[in-house]
């Protein structure tokens, strides 16, 4: 799954023995990647978005696995431009029920959850995924050098997800002191992470770092979607495929 087509468009020409389906407004791509039977799915923006699209994937198509990437807002100073976050865990920094007095801030009613985890195996294939097409991709320079980026670093951490797009010091301060081990915020991988939880499937979710979350440092963002974001995806994807065990 990605928020933007440029995140999965790559992956989706990859793909053999295609089929395309129309559910919802949007279109899954059924094939054979590097050895899975995998379905492709652009989700668009937000975490209705990405839950309903979770939701199909797990319903009509029976996959046993989640993978969502695409970029992502720095949260942390040593998480740079063009870097990479895996999500240990994942948290709705949105979710505030807190007034009713019933539930802590950011816990999910009914669930008795704030985070939601990646299992351990998972979060190590996709670092070391990421880790080796870093270091073995041939081609990668001549896509980081027009925006300055020398050598990417993977990163694991918390990922929070929000129907909102973080621009404040302030705010990101805030989240920073109230979410536990915070790397980046994005606004689609924790609503996929409480579907695959309900669901009892795994979840992966990787993201590239396109921003700082307080917007001090600016990209041409297009360009590095188009560029370096979905370049990452595909890289990333491919070897995580090849070595992944559900």
């Amino acid at each position: 799954m990605g928020a933007m087509i440029e995140e999965v468009q790559h992956l989706v020409e990859d793909m053999s023995s295609q089929q395309k389906e129309m559910i919802g407004g949007k279109t899954y791509y059924r094939g054979s990647l590097w050895g899975h039977d995998v379905v492709l799915a652009f989700s668009k923006w937000g975490k209705v978005a990405a839950a309903s699209t979770a939701t199909v994937l797990l319903d009509r198509y029976g996959c046993d696995i989640l993978i969502f990437t695409g970029v992502a807002g720095s949260a942390r100073q040593d998480v740079k431009i063009g870097d990479v976050i895996i999500a240990d865990k994942l948290i709705q920094h949105d979710m505030d029920v807190s007034a009713s007095t019933w539930f802590e801030k950011f816990e999910v009613p009914g669930l008795k959850l704030k985070y939601f985890p990646v299992r351990n195996q998972h979060v190590d294939q996709a670092r070391e995924a990421a880790t080796t097409f870093f270091s073995e991709d041939p081609k990668l320079p001549e896509h980081l050098q027009p925006f300055g980026i020398l050598v990417p670093t993977v990163h694991t951490g918390t990922i929070a997800s929000g129907d909102q797009f973080i621009g404040s010091l302030e705010k990101l301060a805030e989240m920073r002191s109230e979410i536990e081990g915070l790397a980046c915020v994005e606004m689609e991988g924790a609503a996929v992470a409480q579907v695959a939880y309900e669901h009892q499937v795994s979840v992966i979710v990787i993201r590239s770092i396109s921003d700082n979350a307080d917007h001090t440092a600016h990209v041409d963002f297009p360009k590095f979607v188009e560029q370096v974001a979905s370049y990452y995806s595909r890289g990333i994807v491919k070897n995580l495929l090849r070595n992944l065990s559900v």
